[in-house]
Order: C-alpha cells, then sequence, then structure tokens
C-alpha cells in the first residue's frame, strides 16, 4: 500500500479539525471531506463513482464507467455557476472579495474549469500511488484562512491539470436565476439532476426547476409510502410559497416604472393588497 494515510478514526478527528479551523466553510459537515479519502477506505477498487445523496440519476451510468481515466486522477463536470462568476467577477462576492481576487485567494485563476465535487469518478489507483491525501493536507494547511467550498475548493486546486471533463449534463443544478441559465434545458438532456444549495425537503425550497422530478421519485421510497403526509404539507408549502413569490415580483414589474421611490413603493402594497388582480394576472 503506497498510500501512508491515517485509518477512518483518525482521519474523521482529521476532518473534524478542518471543520472547525476553517473559518469559511463551518457550514460544510465535516464528513463531507471524507471524499478525500475513498481511495484508502476502499483500497481494494481502482475507479470509484462518487454521487452526491441530493442526486437523481436519470440516465444509464455506463457512459461515465466506460470512459478511460487511467491516465486522469478523476472525471468531473465543470460548474455552469462558477464559470459564469468568472465572466462576471464584481456580481459575487464570497468572503467579500470580488470573485476573481477570491480564486486568487484559495490559489485558483480564471483559466480554471472549476468543478463541482458532487460528481466525481475517482482514479482511486492513482490516488493512492501519487499518495494524493498529503497534498491535500498541505493545501488546507496553507490555505484554511480562505477556502470556502470545503473539499471542493481542496479538490479543484490539487486535481486541476489532471481531470477529464464530461458533459455538464452529468451534474446539472437546476437553479432558477435567468443569470446562470438563460434557457432552461429540456428534461431529456439532463442525465443527472444535481439539487444543491436549498433542498427539495425543505417547505422553502422554490428556486429549483425540475422539482417535480425529485418528487416523483421520491413517491416511490418507503419515505414517503409509511409516512405520506407530512411530504404532502411540504409540497403545498412549496407551491404556496412559489405562487407568492411570483405574485410579489409581478407586482414589483407592474410598478418598476414609477420613477419616485416612495409612489412605487406605495403602488406596490395596493396592488399586493389586492391580490385577486395580480393571480388573474398571473393565471
Amino acid at each position: 500500500m503506497l498510500l501512508s494515510i491515517p485509518p477512518p478514526p483518525t482521519i474523521i478527528e482529521l476532518y473534524r479539525t478542518w471543520s472547525e479551523k476553517i473559518p469559511h466553510s463551518k457550514w460544510l459537515h465535516h464528513t463531507a471531506y471524507l471524499r478525500l479519502a475513498i481511495p484508502s477506505i476502499i483500497p481494494h477498487i481502482d475507479k470509484i463513482l462518487w454521487l452526491d445523496c441530493d442526486m437523481v440519476v436519470r440516465k444509464s451510468l455506463k457512459e461515465i464507467f466506460d470512459t478511460n481515466i487511467d491516465h486522469h486522477l478523476a472525471l468531473v463536470c465543470q460548474d455552469n455557476i462558477f464559470s459564469y462568476r468568472i465572466k462576471h467577477p464584481h456580481k459575487y462576492k464570497p468572503n467579500g472579495l470580488d470573485f476573481l481576487q477570491w480564486l486568487d485567494s484559495v490559489g485558483l485563476d480564471s483559466s480554471v474549469n472549476y468543478f463541482c465535487s458532487g460528481f466525481l469518478y475517482i482514479n482511486a489507483k492513482l490516488w493512492r500511488e501519487q499518495n494524493l491525501h498529503q497534498a491535500f493536507e498541505e493545501y488546507v494547511a496553507r490555505y484554511f484562512t480562505t477556502i470556502t467550498y470545503g473539499d471542493q475548493d481542496i479538490l479543484n486546486f490539487v486535481l486541476r491539470d489532471k481531470l477529464k471533463y464530461v458533459n455538464k449534463m452529468w451534474n446539472f443544478i437546476p437553479c432558477i436565476d435567468s443569470d446562470y441559465y438563460p434557457t432552461i434545458p429540456p428534461l431529456e438532456e439532463i442525465n443527472i439532476l444535481h439539487y444543491a444549495a436549498s433542498k427539495p425537503l425543505n417547505p422553502l425550497c422554490t428556486d429549483k426547476f425540475y422539482i417535480n422530478e425529485f418528487w416523483k421519485y421520491f413517491f416511490m421510497t418507503p419515505y414517503f409510502i409509511e409516512n405520506p403526509a407530512p411530504y404532502i404539507d411540504i409540497i403545498i408549502a412549496q407551491k404556496t410559497n412559489a405562487h407568492n413569490q411570483r405574485i410579489k415580483k409581478l407586482a414589483k414589474n407592474l410598478t418598476c416604472w414609477i420613477p419616485i421611490a416612495k409612489w412605487r413603493r406605495g403602488c406596490r402594497e395596493k396592488l399586493l393588497m389586492q391580490k385577486d388582480i395580480l393571480y388573474a394576472l398571473d393565471s
């Protein structure tokens, strides 16, 4: 065995220390770092596919397993959201920094094809041979004050230039934001839906298109079959919240032409008090 990495109980303590030490990633549970140790946790397998638990796989994975990554550290998908932020660095300020400044603070630059670590087809054999976990630890020691997206930042730095990329539809994050997605791709083109950020089981989750695809499969699980009532309540709350958000957006659009802010707010409030009119316009 070429990989000199602590056994699982010790590695868990290391990741717990990282979680406490990295100030901008405290939102991330320490077990998320476990994907960094997969080659040692499963030492007898040379290729391993990691998929986050908030994904819906819609197509056969045969294409992924048939992809040759013998000379690459991993097969990944470029992150569409990060690609947009790199092109518009002043609109997004992680840790209060311009996006390009933030990239520099974590050891990357605008040329990086930043990927989401939720989909990761790992060449575990190469990871063990190259003792990558040592490189992960060295990166954390150097950049712990600026790491923001936990293991994802670590992987993007250490694996850079040694990756193979697959079509983005293998890790598609359905986020309703016209900046990220000027057009919504047809569902049949999407191989994996990744419900990152707000989750479909959250009553306030109204920012996902294709959320019904999640519910379609969730209805087949014992969680729903054995106790459907709380999940029906969640769906009703989501649809109500989404409708109310559309109504507020409609009121804003109808009054945006009013030149004086005080009048604009007043008209908007009056419209929201007459929701039956807005409901009719929204239907």
